[in-house]
C-alpha cells in the first residue's frame, strides 16, 4: 500500500508541478532533489511497517489472545 501510494503521490506531483509552474517564483516544478529524495521517505515508512509485522507474524495467535 505505501509502494503504490508513493507512486501515485509522485505521478499526481509532477502533474501538479507542471500544471501550477506558471505561479511558482525561482522555483523549479520537476525539482530533482524532492523527486530523488521521496523514495528514501517511501523506503523508511516500508521499513517502519515491515519489521513489527514480521515481529507479529512470528507470534502464535492462540497464545497472543491468551495472554489478553
Amino acid at each position: 500500500m505505501t509502494l503504490g501510494g508513493a507512486v501515485a503521490a509522485t505521478v499526481l506531483a509532477f502533474g501538479i508541478g507542471r500544471l501550477f509552474g506558471v505561479v511558482l517564483y525561482q522555483v523549479c516544478p520537476t525539482d530533482p532533489v524532492v523527486f530523488t529524495l521521496a523514495p528514501a521517505v517511501t523506503h523508511s515508512a516500508l521499513l517502519a511497517s515491515w519489521l513489527p509485522a514480521r515481529r507479529a507474524a512470528g507470534l502464535d495467535p492462540l497464545v497472543a489472545l491468551r495472554s489478553e
